[in-house]
């Protein structure tokens, strides 16, 4: 089976392939990535690929962070990053909730 918003379909180096684009709507995304992360390039393409299909990302750069900056204990850079990630959250929650009603 495969991971969820992804086709059986994988790249010349086996690397799995984003499912196609659907027309359904999609929920809004937030990315936090540092500057000095090894797949910065890559989110950096994926976000492009993504808003050109119509996708709203929010995407944060911090300049001298690596992976996983943002779970490193006691960093204001991760503190930073996991606000934005949780205010993200809150505001999609809602959204949500209102188009509900």
């Amino acid at each position: 089976m495969p991971t969820p918003g992804t086709s059986r379909s994988t790249t010349p180096g086996g690397l799995t392939r984003p499912a196609p684009p659907s027309t359904r709507r999609r929920p809004p995304i937030a990315i936090v990535c540092g500057g000095d992360d090894f797949v910065v390039d890559d989110v950096r393409r994926f976000v492009e690929a993504s808003r050109s299909r119509g996708a709203t990302i929010d995407l944060r750069v911090w300049p001298g962070m690596i992976h996983c900056f943002p779970v490193v204990a006691g960093t204001p850079e991760g503190a930073s990053a996991l606000a934005v990630l949780a205010a993200h959250i809150r505001s999609a929650v809602a959204g949500a909730s209102d188009a509900r009603r």
